[in-house]
C-alpha cells in the first residue's frame, strides 16, 4: 500500500520517538480527512466563460483536446484535474475554487502525491535523474481518499504539528523522506489530489469561491450568481479588500473551515 509504505518512510525520516500527543494526532486525522480541496482558474480570453453554464466541469487536458504539458506528461496528469489539498499555493491566480473533500470519492481512480507533481518535475527534485524522479512520483502515488486519515494526518502531525501550519506550509521539523521539501516552495510541501477528466462544478460540493474583481467575465458573474442562490460564499479581492489576493482570500476561508 503506497499510503503505508509513505507513513514508514515518514517515521524512519523522523528519526526519533513521534510526539507523544494523543488529541493532537486525533486534530491532525480529523483534519486531514475533511481537508478541502483548492483549484486555481486563470481568467482572460474567455477562459472562465463555461462558468456561465449550469453544467459547467473542470476538464483534464485530454478532455480539452488540449496537448498535456511537458510536467503533466511526466506525471501522467494529463488526463486528470489537479486540486491542492488545502489552500491555493504558487503561482496565485486571478480566480479559485475550493471543495469539499468529498469530491475525491465521486468519481473512481482518484489519486494523491505527497507533493505537487509539477513542481517536483520543474524544481524541487533535480538532484534525481528523470527516471528516478518518475519512480518517485509512481511510488507515491496513492489511492484517495484513503491517504487522507493515513498519509496526509501523518504529515501534518509529524512535519507540521497543526492543522493551522499545514495551512501555513510552516515546517516545525523537516521531515522529508524524498529529499524534495524545501520550506520556501510550498508546493514541495502541499499534497496533490488528481481526479480523473472532469469535475461538475455547481454541485453541493463547492464550498467557495473567490476572484479578482477585475477578471470578473460573463462566467465568473453567473457562477457568483449560483453561490448567492445556494448559499456559496464567493468573495471578491482587490486593493482595498481585506485580503487582496486570491491566495490570501482562499487562506482566510480555509482557517475558519479547518481550524
Amino acid at each position: 500500500m503506497p499510503a503505508l509504505q509513505y507513513i514508514q518512510d515518514l517515521f524512519d525520516a523522523f528519526g526519533s520517538s513521534p510526539p507523544c500527543d494523543l488529541p493532537g494526532a486525533e486534530r491532525c486525522v480529523k483534519a486531514a480527512r475533511r481537508m478541502p480541496l483548492t483549484h486555481g482558474l486563470k481568467c482572460g480570453g474567455g477562459r472562465t466563460e463555461f462558468l456561465a453554464r449550469g453544467d459547467a466541469e473542470l476538464l483534464s487536458r485530454t478532455q480539452r483536446r488540449a496537448e498535456p504539458s511537458p510536467a503533466q506528461q511526466f506525471a501522467g496528469t494529463g488526463d486528470a484535474v489537479c486540486f491542492w489539498v488545502g489552500p491555493l499555493r504558487i503561482p496565485d491566480r486571478e480566480a479559485a475554487l475550493v471543495f469539499c473533500a468529498d469530491v475525491e470519492a465521486e468519481v473512481p481512480g482518484a489519486t494523491a502525491t505527497p507533493w505537487d507533481s509539477g513542481g517536483l518535475y520543474r524544481r524541487s527534485a533535480l538532484h534525481l535523474a528523470e527516471k528516478e524522479r518518475a519512480e518517485l512520483v509512481r511510488r507515491r502515488t496513492m489511492p484517495a481518499p484513503g491517504y487522507r486519515g493515513t498519509a496526509l494526518a501523518a504529515t501534518i502531525f509529524l512535519r507540521h504539528r497543526t492543522p493551522d501550519r499545514y495551512l501555513s506550509a510552516d515546517v516545525a521539523c523537516a521531515v522529508d523522506p524524498d529529499r524534495v521539501c524545501e520550506s520556501a516552495d510550498l508546493s514541495s510541501v502541499t499534497f496533490e489530489a488528481r481526479i480523473p477528466q472532469r469535475v461538475r462544478v455547481k454541485t453541493r460540493n463547492l464550498k467557495y469561491a473567490v476572484a479578482r474583481r477585475d477578471a470578473v467575465d460573463s462566467g465568473l458573474h453567473e457562477l457568483r450568481s449560483w453561490c448567492e442562490e445556494w448559499h456559496v460564499a464567493f468573495d471578491l479581492v482587490d486593493a482595498r479588500t481585506r485580503h487582496r489576493t486570491v491566495i490570501d482570500a482562499v487562506l482566510g476561508h480555509f482557517k475558519g473551515a479547518v481550524s
